[in-house]
């Protein structure tokens, strides 16, 4: 006779002993749970199972076939559909939300602090740069290499007999033309103020929303030359006329929907044909452009 024992610890530490006895000859099957018998079956010869319930637990016995003799396996269900295992699904899923809940409120601390320590750092920066300014016009110089116009750009300058390399995320045309973030195309030996901090040589900015008069002459040259090109019958008093009328209203941006009018958003995701018509739509300037049209 086969048999087979196992102990089950439920409920506030109480522990069963479940007990097998299988007559392998006569098919004779008894089941005892504490000494006291669960369930018997009679000629068990093949694979078969048996559930029962030991307190709340679904129980069950697995009795499976070998070339050997039979293999035995007590298991305990937590799959079944019982009142208790519901409840255990219910503390589970509980539990599973507020694992999660503290893991993204974890995160979101973090994040927080990260977002608050780089703004901070950005704010102490400006302040700086507010606080103790040295202005100086430098020319700038951009890398050339199709590596660094793909990814991002470098500006050198030189100021005090110190060259500075400054790497730059800027905004490229789908042809990858560089711009400035104020939208206009960069060239070498374009012309900004740049402010650094006299305390801190390392924090400064290019002001590239400020061109100096020169570069605004150089963007006036450039967006005239664009302008007769889309329309060869324009005379340069109103090519001056429009330009000054769209810096006046719009500043550098103004300028930059100007001089890419004819893109599409495809071509220029910033300054575009769709750009340059809600310029040109705005009363204010729609009044000065027309007024342009006596030239």
């Amino acid at each position: 006779m086969n048999s087979s024992k196992w102990n089950f610890v439920g409920g506030h530490g109480k522990v069963s002993t479940i007990v097998l006895k299988h007559g392998v000859k006569s098919g004779n099957l008894i089941i005892f749970c504490n000494s006291k018998i669960l369930l018997i079956d009679y000629d068990v010869f093949e694979d078969k199972s048996h559930s029962f319930f030991i307190e709340e637990e679904f129980c069950q016995i697995f009795i499976e076939k070998k070339k050997k003799g039979f293999t035995y396996n007590f298991e305990v269900s937590e799959e079944v559909d019982t009142p208790l295992n519901q409840k255990r699904k219910e503390y589970y899923s509980k539990k599973l939300r507020d694992t999660i809940f503290k893991a993204l409120l974890s995160v979101f601390l973090v994040m927080t602090l990260v977002i608050s320590s780089i703004g901070y750092k950005k704010y102490l920066q400006v302040q700086d740069l507010k606080n103790h300014p040295l202005v100086t016009t430098v020319k700038l110089k951009i890398l050339e290499g199709d590596w660094e116009r793909r990814h991002n750009t470098f500006l050198y300058y030189n100021f005090k007999n110190t060259t500075y390399k400054d790497r730059m995320d800027l905004p490229t045309t789908s042809s990858g033309v560089i711009l400035t973030e104020s939208g206009m195309p960069l060239e070498n030996f374009d012309e900004f103020n740049v402010i650094f901090s006299y305390k801190n040589p390392y924090n400064r900015r290019i002001e590239f929303d400020k061109p100096t008069f020169w570069q605004l002459s150089k963007y006036e040259i450039r967006i005239a030359h664009k302008l007769r090109q889309l329309m060869p019958s324009i005379s340069p008093t109103k090519c001056e006329c429009i330009i000054s009328a769209v810096f006046q209203e719009k500043g550098v941006r103004g300028l930059a929907d100007l001089y890419f009018q004819d893109a599409s958003p495809k071509e220029n995701k910033y300054n575009n044909s769709k750009t340059y018509q809600r310029l040109i739509q705005m009363p204010s300037l729609n009044a000065a452009l027309n007024a342009c049209d006596q030239f």
